[in-house]
This record gives structure tokens, C-alpha cells and sequence, in this order.
């Protein structure tokens, strides 16, 4: 009995392995996503060449993955707040089904408060688009690991680096404009070169960012929160751009120019970290120029 039950934790184990959440690219055009690990399964749709699905665990050729944000799935509409386009889930651990039918797989579960867009009101079931909560199975020969876009992105800020340290204006701000166009992939990727950036290159990264927290305010939480755990330079160019965004009275500080000369301490940075927290706690943000 002992030694089926061993055998039985090694299969779950090995069914259940995880991945650490990877990024992967698709191979091929018109590959199915399915219900479950095998061929015979439902199809949920279809990916296409080049796609990028997160892989969050395999069994045996099979991978789970997080379906696209342009899959559909359904809700009770019991266990849902609706407004004109969006719904609220009321309830925690809240199904995610392939099709509107309690026999239908389970894709995932909701928790209590999360939203999704509405795709297709009912009476009885919604069909929203429940990423990044919906899984569906993709077979492993249809993938790569290692997601392009960011190896692409990675190749341009590579290119362009140099010139985000050049006096010449109109380069710059053509490289600021390159990256930004690449999304906010580009945020992850330009943290490792803050350390050995020269200084004009610090502040065109202090623009790229302001620009991308600009247009989505809940970027800034997350730039305090990088900022707490950095070096005092790193700190300094998370700082500056949470205070081109925020709208808090007082003097500005020049952080960046203080840590490239040696006069930022940590005390200073902690306290403008709690300022900035607090501030992002209530909601004190900027509109775009765009949108004023």
C-alpha cells in the first residue's frame, strides 16, 4: 500500500510541474488551445504565429497556459455585478467555463472583485474576457521558450542606448519615441542599465517612464515600489519620474542630479518614498497632456 502511494505522489508530481510562470512564443499559425492535455479535447480557438502565452505548468507534451485576453469565457450571471461594459465577480473562487453550462470544463477560477470586460450579456451566464484568470492546454511542440517581442526590444535598447547619452536633442527624443512604441515591455528592460548609464541617459529614461506612467497612472504604485528596494542611483530615476507624474505641492528635488553628485541620502529617499506612497494611496496623479 506504502509503495502505490509513493508512486502515486511521483505521477501527481510530475503531472503538476511547474514552471516558473515563463513567457513563451508560438511556432506555428492556427494552433489550437484546448480544454484539456490531450488531442481529443474541446478546442477553446486558436493561436497564432509569433503569439506570447505565459506556460504556468506541463503535463507530459502538454502545456498550461494563460489564454489570450481575446478568449472568451463564461460566468454565472448570479455571481456578477454588471455595468455597461465591464463585470465585477461578487463572489471568491468563482468558475470560468468554456461554454455557458455548468457541464462545461472549468478554464479557471475568479476571485471576489475582479473585473473583466463584458463581451456578451445574458440572463443567465456572461461572456467576458477573463484574462489573466482562464488556462487553457497547448501541445509543447508548438512552442518556444523565450518571448520574441522582448528579445526584439532588447536588440533596439541595445541600438539605441548610445544615443540616449548623446547631447543631440532630436536623436534622443527619436529614440525616446522608438521606445515607448514598444509598450511597456520596455519597463522591465531598462532596469539593468540604469547602474552604468551616464547621466543625459538617466534622464531620458526619467522621460520614457513618465511618459508610460502617464498614460497608466497604476504604473506608479509599482515605480515606488521598485524604488524601495534599489540602489540609491536607481532610486533616484524611480523617484523622479513618480514626481513628474504626481501631483504634489511643494519645491521639487532634482534626484537624479543629487545621486549622480553624491548628496542623496537614504534618509531623503525614504521620506519622498512615503510621501509618494501616500500620495498614490490617494489617488493624486496628473492627467496626460493628451487627455486635459
Amino acid at each position: 500500500m506504502r509503495q502505490r502511494l509513493f508512486v502515486l505522489l511521483i505521477l501527481l508530481c510530475f503531472e503538476t510541474a511547474v514552471f516558473a510562470a515563463d513567457e513563451y512564443t508560438v511556432l506555428e499559425d492556427d494552433v489550437n488551445v484546448r480544454t484539456d492535455s490531450t488531442v481529443g479535447s474541446p478546442s477553446l480557438g486558436f493561436l497564432s504565429k509569433e503569439d506570447e502565452v505565459t506556460v504556468l505548468s506541463d503535463k507530459y507534451e502538454w502545456c498550461r497556459v494563460i489564454l489570450p485576453e481575446r478568449f472568451p469565457s463564461y460566468i454565472s450571471a448570479e455571481l456578477v455585478e454588471k455595468t455597461a461594459d465591464l463585470v465585477r465577480v461578487k463572489r471568491d473562487n468563482v468558475n470560468l467555463r468554456s461554454q455557458p453550462s455548468l457541464e462545461a470544463p472549468v478554464l479557471g477560477n475568479a476571485p471576489q472583485d475582479a473585473t473583466f470586460r463584458l463581451v456578451e450579456n445574458g440572463n443567465e451566464w456572461v461572456k467576458v474576457s477573463a484574462y489573466p484568470y482562464a488556462q487553457g492546454w497547448v501541445h509543447r511542440k508548438f512552442l518556444r521558450k523565450g518571448s520574441l517581442r522582448k528579445e526584439n526590444i532588447a536588440r533596439l535598447l541595445e541600438d539605441v542606448m548610445p544615443t540616449l547619452g548623446e547631447p543631440d536633442m532630436h536623436k534622443k527624443k527619436a529614440a525616446h519615441r522608438q521606445l515607448i512604441e514598444q509598450g511597456e515591455d520596455v519597463i522591465e528592460l531598462l532596469g539593468p542599465y540604469i547602474a552604468a548609464a551616464p547621466t543625459p541617459a538617466l534622464y531620458s529614461i526619467v522621460a520614457v517612464l513618465s511618459e508610460f506612467a502617464r498614460s497608466n497612472p497604476a504604473l506608479i504604485p509599482q515605480f515606488v515600489a521598485r524604488a524601495h528596494d534599489a540602489p540609491l542611483k536607481e532610486q533616484a530615476v524611480y523617484l523622479d519620474t513618480v514626481q513628474n507624474v504626481l501631483a504634489i505641492e511643494g519645491e521639487k528635488i532634482a534626484f537624479v542630479f543629487l545621486a549622480e553628485n553624491g548628496e542623496l541620502t537614504p534618509a531623503l529617499s525614504e521620506e519622498k518614498l512615503r510621501i509618494f506612497g501616500a500620495a498614490c494611496r490617494a489617488g493624486v496623479s496628473k492627467s496626460s497632456p493628451e487627455k486635459q
